[in-house]
């Protein structure tokens, strides 16, 4: 799958981007808490999308008498309410002694508190109420949140509150709770992203607090037995003067205010000093610069370049961190990027500014190379500061402020509204940073082009305070880091190759250009008015082309009131998947579609808007994405280059190698991804990676150009669209399309469902294999019947009653390991009840421990009193009536209707109206037939790491072949 969409960089796009953009890069940033005061509420409107009557929300700001600053949004149209609390501590705050104490502390949070001291009732009250919950740890953050249904929202507020005012921080936990620390950092123990930036990290300043190692393990955390370590750090940090309170709801701003100062005005109040953080934590060298090699463990070849930078803090309406990524990692006609590609240098490049803490920021450009460029790395920096130094000497143009400036006012003005978990915490944390009255508009807005700014951020990017990372296989190295064990060597480049950064080669004489103004930035955006002539069906689902080739459904949007229109398109065509070699074939024509469109597209993404190529089983899906303005251009761009692959001998063999290392670096995910895998390629008929692999080494350019010219001969066409698009402009846009592929329609007939496995009564099959990770792995399938609405609807609902209970048991009372979930699945036309545990454990050990807990099931259910049941239930229905909250939800949701579920818009109305007819009786039924009917199959995926030694029980198959031969007769 490629996707195409141009992520937007800004020093705190890490946050913006849950609120505004998608794709952001960055972190939150900690910011001293207001002074103790009393201060009087403020209540304002605040319109977040001006053409949207329906969507004028009232906020209100106030501080608490202990100094808590709160945010309150009323939201009369929100499916949830939802808080979160933002306290300003992070890693950073560590002691020295006792790495991970900060992560540490918020997971003792959630096991109980004096009001509410029984584990896990926190999650099971949510759980009831169709909620859910999370919380984070970054540099300098530590966040919580929540959403629930609006009916149960003061009482996840009473338990929620209390985490603050009366942790039991319960000893009997403490040691279990350490289990799962270490059971999260050796989750993360192969993961080449947190090992290389642990080892950047680690060439901090001696003794500096980024060097620290934020996640802990049982090592540092002392096993949990130092209670008082905890206790100090709660103690000194967890004030209401450090903490930002946010919430949304459809609740009134008055019984909101009542609410936040009922539970939250006992949380203590007391000053917090945060320690002084050095801003000079990796300082310049004198005619050098440092180069990091780390070995990966995936098959990699990347480099980052990384620079200390200004406090971008105090540049945040001009905005240079995200007006110079912009630049910097510009992909049309004349840019870096442009370049390195058509030396065959490097196939990606990233630029962005992060920030680690208020007083630490950095700004870093992410190249992945090609194997010519891992032999010419001198050749790659020589460019990168041509360009750099060009930019330096041409300044930064003030058409691209204006750009970015005229992006970021159309997105804020321009945007659906949000609600829920993720929005909440994201506004928490910006509170931490600005002014809570200033929160919803001043982080969204840039106002000022700083010439001067954006000159000195260029100043900070020179060799000598450069870091250059390489992360990729086969290095020479001589160090080992502490805890992740990760191999890697640090030397100091100077001399020649020093010189020749300091002096680089003119961008204009190696055809490097400043990017040009783009013509497709929307200025003056507006809404379409609705065809009067046709509104009367357009407010409605309804085709606006109906033939042999194509039906195309469309809706006009009236809910959003914003000027963007999704489009999707199910291409089906049996090409992409009647052999190994069409697979192969159809996915190396997506990457070179992708890759001939970059250069032509990329002022067009850059602008608004996106599309998505991804190739499925016997079908091409293609979504479109954006505002209205120029949406219809990309989709004619994008049409007319379906069919061909323009693109050189020397591009092709790098998209060849980038596929081959996908498929070889998805055998090193996790030994819980891996179950995945095999789940699926044990009851499909999917093709094996290694014929991928010998398939894909014979594959030709030549192959694919004549692949593509015959992939959409015969194909049927099915599409919808949603947004601020009359019929016209669908059909108009879906023409174009379709016209293009020139496709003659398929007949009937010629379309193949996968060949799906099935288990037969009374089998209770064990697969079992290894992989290359720290960890075990369980995937234990209950089979429950057949596909059917009235079978979906029952098992949710089961899983909803008992997933809570399960995590509960196994995972915080048993610490059988971090990742403990449930879940319903389909495999083919046959439904199960899955249990996921990724264990330091062997799988038969943990096994044993879910069957244990499976014979508790049904008395747990049976235990539910008739309310309970019905809140369950009714949680479920509403889940089905939950409206999309933007116009590609809503596309997105038509889509799936008209493909997958034949047209049927009443689907989601259908089962929420079956979830509601579920009696006690019908779950205890299938709880019955899962938990206690011996003849129901069940089929035990085990994973087992390299290192751990056990064999797998006696009669497990081992290989897909075998468990698909299981009933052949030998000899016939």
């Amino acid at each position: 799958m490629m996707q195409h969409d141009i992520p937007v960089k800004r020093w705190v796009a890490g946050i913006l981007s849950a609120l505004v953009f998608s794709g952001a890069t960055g972190t939150a940033l900690g910011h001293d808490s207001a002074e103790n005061q009393n201060v009087p509420p403020q209540t304002v409107s605040v319109t977040e999308n001006t053409a949207s009557q329906q969507n004028i929300r009232e906020t209100r700001t106030m501080t608490l008498p202990n100094g808590l600053d709160v945010l309150l949004i009323h939201e009369p149209n929100a499916d949830y309410s939802a808080a979160s609390i933002a306290v300003g501590v992070g890693t950073l705050n560590d002691p020295p002694d006792m790495p991970g104490l900060a992560h540490y502390t918020e997971h003792m949070l959630f096991l109980g508190t004096e009001k509410f001291p029984e584990t896990g009732s926190y999650d099971s009250f949510l759980t009831a109420h169709g909620g859910y919950n999370n919380a984070y740890t970054t540099s300098d953050e530590t966040n919580y949140h929540f959403q629930i249904q609006h009916n149960a929202f003061e009482g996840a507020l009473d338990r929620f509150s209390d985490f603050f005012k009366a942790p039991l921080f319960n000893t009997s936990y403490a040691a279990s709770e350490v289990k799962n620390i270490d059971e999260e950092f050796n989750r993360n123990l192969r993961n080449d992203y947190r090992r290389s930036s642990y080892i950047k990290r680690l060439l901090s300043k001696p003794d500096h607090p980024l060097a620290s190692f934020g996640t802990g393990n049982k090592n540092t955390l002392g096993g949990g037995y130092n209670q008082d370590a905890l206790q100090d750090f709660f103690n000194h940090y967890y004030s209401a003067k450090n903490m930002k309170l946010a919430m949304i709801s459809n609740l009134s701003l008055d019984k909101q205010e009542a609410l936040a100062k009922k539970h939250f005005s006992g949380v203590p109040g007391f000053d917090v000093e945060p320690p002084a953080m050095d801003s000079d934590y990796r300082p310049s060298l004198e005619n050098k610069y440092r180069l990091l090699e780390i070995e990966a463990i995936n098959d990699t070849k990347e480099m980052t370049l990384s620079f200390p930078t200004i406090h971008l803090d105090d540049y945040k309406k001009s905005a240079p961190g995200d007006i110079l990524s912009s630049i910097l990692g510009y992909e049309g006609k004349g840019s870096l990027l442009s370049k390195l590609k058509q030396e065959g240098l490097a196939k990606e490049l990233y630029a962005g500014a992060s920030s680690y803490h208020q007083d630490l920021h950095e700004m870093s450009i992410r190249m992945a190379l090609t194997s010519k460029g891992m032999k010419e790395q001198d050749r790659i920096l020589e460019l990168v500061f041509s360009y750099i130094e060009m930019l330096k000497e041409q300044h930064v143009q003030d058409y691209s402020f204006k750009e970015k400036k005229a992006l970021y006012e159309i997105s804020h003005r321009w945007q659906a509204p949000r609600e829920g978990n993720d929005y909440i915490a994201a506004l928490s944390s910006l509170m931490l940073n600005y002014d809570p009255d200033d929160v919803l508009t001043t982080p969204f807005l840039i106002s000022d082009y700083e010439p001067a700014a954006y000159q000195k951020l260029l100043e900070t990017l020179t060799p000598e305070n450069m870091l250059v990372t390489i992360l990729a296989q086969r290095l020479k190295t001589d160090k080992t880091a502490p805890y992740y064990g990760t191999e890697y060597a640090i030397t100091e480049i100077g001399g020649v190759a020093f010189e020749k950064l300091k002096n680089p080669p003119k961008a204009q004489d190696e055809n490097m250009t400043y990017p040009a103004e783009n013509p497709f930035v929307p200025y003056h955006l507006k809404l379409q008015p609705q065809d009067t002539e046709t509104s009367w069906h357009q407010n409605r689902i309804h085709p606006v082309i109906s033939n042999d080739t194509a039906v195309i459904q469309s809706q006009f949007d009236t809910k959003f009131n914003i000027p963007r229109v999704n489009m999707s398109l199910w291409i089906e065509t049996p090409r992409t998947s009647d052999s190994v070699r069409s697979y192969i074939l159809s996915r190396l024509l997506d990457n070179c579609i992708s890759e001939s469109l970059n250069e032509q597209a990329y002022p067009m993404l850059a602008a608004g808007t996106n599309y998505n190529i991804q190739i499925e089983h016997e079908a091409v899906r293609v979504d479109f994405g954006g505002y209205t303005k120029n949406l219809d251009k990309l989709v004619t761009l994008v049409a007319k280059n379906m069919t061909a692959c323009h693109i050189d001998d020397a591009t092709f063999e790098n998209l060849k190698n980038n596929m081959r290392n996908n498929i070889l670096n998805s055998q090193q995910e996790n030994a819980l991804d891996r179950t995945e895998y095999f789940s699926e390629h044990l009851f499909e008929s999917l093709y094996s990676d290694e014929d991928k692999i010998n398939t894909l080494q014979k594959a030709t350019l030549a192959d694919v150009q004549e692949f593509a010219l015959k992939l959409f001969e015969n194909a049927r066409i099915t599409g919808t669209a949603y947004g601020n698009w009359n019929d016209k402009d669908v059909r108009y846009a879906a023409n174009s399309f379709i016209k293009q592929l020139k496709a003659k329609p398929l007949p009937k007939n010629d379309k193949s469902d996968p060949k799906t496995e099935y288990l037969m009564a009374g089998e209770d099959i064990i697969f079992s294999t290894r992989v290359p990770d720290n960890n075990n792995a369980l995937l234990y399938m209950i089979e429950a019947g057949h596909a059917s609405r009235e079978n979906r609807a029952a098992l949710t609902l089961l899983n909803s009653i008992v997933s809570s209970d399960f995590y509960t048991q196994l995972r915080t009372n048993q610490q059988l390991g971090y990742t403990v979930y449930s879940n319903p699945k389909r495999n083919g036309d046959y439904l199960f009840l899955q249990f996921n545990i990724r264990s330091r454990y062997d799988p038969s050990y943990v096994q044993d421990a879910v069957q244990k807990w499976i014979k508790t099931a049904l008395p747990l259910i049976n235990r539910l009193t008739d309310q309970d049941f019905e809140i369950y239930k009714e949680t479920l229905a509403r889940k089905y009536e939950e409206s999309e909250d933007s116009i590609k939800g809503q596309n997105d949701r038509i889509f799936a209707l008209t493909v997958f579920q034949r047209g049927d818009f009443e689907f989601h109305s259908k089962m929420a109206a079956i979830i509601r007819n579920l009696t006690r009786q019908d779950i205890n039924d299938l709880a019955t037939k899962l938990f206690e009917d011996s003849s129901t199959p069940t089929l035990s995926i085990q994973i087992r790491a390299n290192d751990n030694h056990q064999e797998p029980p006696k009669g497990a198959y081992k290989t897909i072949e075998d468990f698909k031969n299981r009933f052949a007769i030998p000899g016939v």
